[in-house]
């Protein structure tokens, strides 16, 4: 008997290890770690020429850029006015290994560029700072499991209630 339930007891932590996913942990960790307990401001506005651009300020300084165009292409720019590649292994990245942060907007240009308007409106009603915390989970609805962050069990579980007003 004492065989039988020790038995149990190991299939049950083998299955909840099983079902954990480490790369996705981690990622949450890194967002976390990189918006946790700072200041985040997002200010969302329209360019004199149409453009949309999301300026992201952390503790009262500035980290980055999201500009998109009406064509649908979303350019990220660093602090220091340089544009990011959205593909994030491309060597000439390097900041964005130091900075996580440049990582989560990648990730939301990303999703932006992908669903445009609809996207970014959902996105600015949840608030920007749910939006950073979030993204991880964003992205992987929308590019991995081929749903809306607002229908997406992942995207809703880390947004919260809110997202019932934002549909």
């Amino acid at each position: 008997m004492k065989f039988l339930v020790l038995f149990f007891l190991s299939l049950v932590a083998l299955i909840s290890a099983a079902v954990i996913d480490p790369d996705r942990h981690l990622i949450q960790r890194d967002l976390e770690a990189a918006t946790d307990g700072e200041d985040v401001q997002v200010i969302d506005y329209q360019l004199s020429d149409g453009r949309h651009k999301i300026d992201v300020i952390v503790n009262g300084v500035f980290d980055g850029s999201l500009i998109t165009t009406e064509d649908g292409e979303v350019v990220v720019l660093d602090a220091e006015g340089k544009q990011l590649e959205l593909d994030e292994s491309n060597d000439d990245n390097t900041t964005i290994v130091k900075r996580s942060r440049l990582k989560v907007l990648i990730r939301l240009a990303k999703v932006i560029k992908k669903y445009g308007r609809r996207i970014l409106n959902f996105l600015g009603c949840i608030g920007w700072k749910t939006a950073l915390k979030c993204a991880a989970q964003i992205e992987w609805c929308t590019m991995t499991g081929g749903q809306m962050p607002w229908v997406c069990e992942r995207a809703v579980s880390c947004i919260g209630k809110i997202v019932k007003e934002c549909r």
